[in-house]
């Protein structure tokens, strides 16, 4: 799971939207967090037998994100 390959800049549209005749939202403040981590965002544990040798930092996405914001 990566974003590597991931556009830097996205078109968005819907409640994303600018335009207050499309969504009355338009001028709200949003963030777009496009999900890869592949955990719902969930846990913090390191690869190990009882997780099948997967990471799950979802949590750690999760506070980088707020800290970032």
């Amino acid at each position: 799971m990566s974003s590597s390959h991931w556009e830097p800049y996205r078109n968005m549209t819907g409640i994303f939207d600018n335009n207050p005749e499309l969504t009355p939202l338009a001028d709200a403040n949003k963030v777009y967090i496009p999900y890869c981590s592949s955990d719902a965002w969930m846990g913090d544990r390191a690869a190990s037998s009882e997780t099948f040798d997967w990471h799950f930092r979802g949590q750690k996405v999760v506070e980088g994100v707020l800290h970032t914001l």
